[in-house]
């Protein structure tokens, strides 16, 4: 496997984890500017699962533009997209104490991270999920951020997923996300009722500002499959109702590497 390494944090606590495939630059570039310009800047690890040519040259300029982060290339370009399992590559890569499991379309408040820090770091066996708001087609994100003046639709009291963080050795004993879940969608939800089931401390941190980026919700290619993976999610999903440690086959398992 090959790494392309970032530099250590200025807070050596933490690493943000974000998986990729065939995202646009911009949204890339966002997400790691925002981590970068934070109060306590994170080690940030970003999983490519499989990006065409086009959008992973995208991904090593960025890289190359400031070096502030780790690239781990983790499967064939023709491996059905499995956000769960990227995740998982990640966490097992991990040398932090905590872990912040993101979208790669989050741009970040500027103390999103100490925020999340402060807590996991004084109070054990903690699990936070921080929800977002979606951000309106057609903006300048980046202007607007730096200008403290970004805006969006609350997604809701009672959303789980896109940002959730917790201590690694927790993600390492219940053996991460739980693969089942092809693409994306269901793997967040379940592991926030895993931590419930495992009597972790639960905090939904509405206060703390996270942004979603407009994109494309799915591809037409993608979308009659992914409609159907959802319906089964749901049933898998009540079939395991209880079962805190997944994936007894392994997890995390990579399969090729690109970036070398």
């Amino acid at each position: 496997m090959s790494l392309w390494e970032g530099p250590k944090s200025a807070d050596d606590q933490i690493t943000v984890i974000a998986v990729v495939r065939n995202r646009s630059k911009s949204i890339i570039d966002n997400f790691v500017y925002t981590l970068l310009h934070q109060t306590i800047v994170p080690r940030i690890l970003i999983v490519d699962y499989g990006s065409d040519e086009e959008h992973l040259k995208d991904l090593q300029s960025i890289w190359w533009s400031n070096r502030g982060f780790t690239i781990i290339s983790a499967a064939k370009r023709t491996d059905k997209f499995c956000k769960a399992r990227g995740m998982n590559i990640g966490i097992q890569k991990v040398e932090t104490r905590f872990t912040f499991c993101s979208d790669i379309d989050i741009m970040f408040g500027k103390q999103s991270v100490e925020n999340v820090l402060q807590i996991l770091s004084s109070r054990p066996r903690s699990f936070i999920t921080l929800p977002t708001f979606l951000l309106y087609r057609g903006l300048n994100y980046r202007k607007m951020w730096d200008e403290n003046r970004l805006f969006g639709r609350y997604y809701g009291d009672t959303a789980v997923g896109g940002c959730l963080a917790s201590e690694t050795e927790w993600f390492r004993k219940v053996r991460g996300f739980d693969e089942y879940f092809i693409m994306w969608g269901g793997e967040d939800w379940d592991i926030w009722e895993r931590s419930e089931w495992d009597h972790l401390k639960q905090f939904r941190l509405k206060e703390i500002r996270l942004w979603h980026q407009w994109h494309p919700h799915v591809s037409q290619t993608d979308r009659p499959f992914f409609e159907a993976s959802r319906r089964s999610n749901n049933n898998y999903i009540s079939k395991m109702k209880g079962k805190v440690i997944r994936n007894p086959n392994g997890w995390g398992g990579l399969t090729e590497t690109f970036l070398s």
